[in-house]
């Protein structure tokens, strides 16, 4: 067999191929958790999450694969009334623009009006990956390395935003800083999961008890 130059084997595909969907899962796991929890301030019969579920492109002409989504449905509806897209990125580099700019583009085919966006990596972010997002209500999060995905929790004194910053996008986790670093849907960064996932929410999305 032969392979076409720059081509990865196919072993090696696969091996890249596995780890991202362990990703992908591994987070899919921490969001259901929350989730039944009640950590996420949603009620838990109105959400759904999905693995690798496609959405119509109006644009392309056939569906968009992504990798993980919350839909939200009031009681009874069989269609959602917003989609919370999440692009997993399991590199070892920094998340560079240029894939926050592609999935920008994703969650616009699908529907600008109905989805919200969030990238999560264990790795970093570029600076002006973050600017991007920023401007755009994307959500960024990142889980420090070492610490997984199955304990995203916040701990000792509160990190300060340029703390959390230094986070997201250097790497850098300071003393009494945080194992979970996210940029909020409204431009806020917080090491707090759980107020991560609810900032920038509609308040009729948002559970009162």
């Amino acid at each position: 067999m032969t392979f076409s130059p720059g081509e990865p084997p196919a072993s090696r595909r696969n091996s890249s191929a596995n780890r991202g969907t362990a990703f992908e899962l591994a987070v899919k796991a921490l969001i259901e958790a929350e989730l039944h929890e009640g950590n996420l301030g949603l009620d838990p019969a109105c959400a759904t999450v999905f693995h690798q579920k496609g959405y119509r492109s109006l644009q392309r002409g056939s569906d968009i694969v992504v990798d993980l989504a919350i839909e939200l449905r009031m009681k009874g509806a069989s269609d959602p009334y917003l989609v919370w897209v999440w692009e997993c990125k399991g590199y070892t580099h920094p998340v560079r623009v240029d894939d926050i700019e592609e999935f920008h583009a994703k969650l616009q085919q699908i529907g600008a009006d109905r989805t919200k966006g969030t990238v999560v990596t264990r790795s970093t972010f570029q600076k002006s990956a973050v600017r991007f997002a920023k401007a755009n209500g994307i959500g960024l999060a990142r889980a420090v390395p070492g610490t997984g995905l199955d304990h995203v929790m916040y701990h000792g004194l509160p990190p300060t935003q340029e703390e959390l910053a230094a986070g997201l996008i250097a790497g850098e986790s300071p003393d009494g800083g945080a194992e979970f670093y996210g940029l909020c849907l409204d431009g806020r960064f917080t090491g707090d999961f759980a107020e991560f996932l609810e900032s920038g929410l509609p308040p009729e999305m948002v559970s009162e008890e």
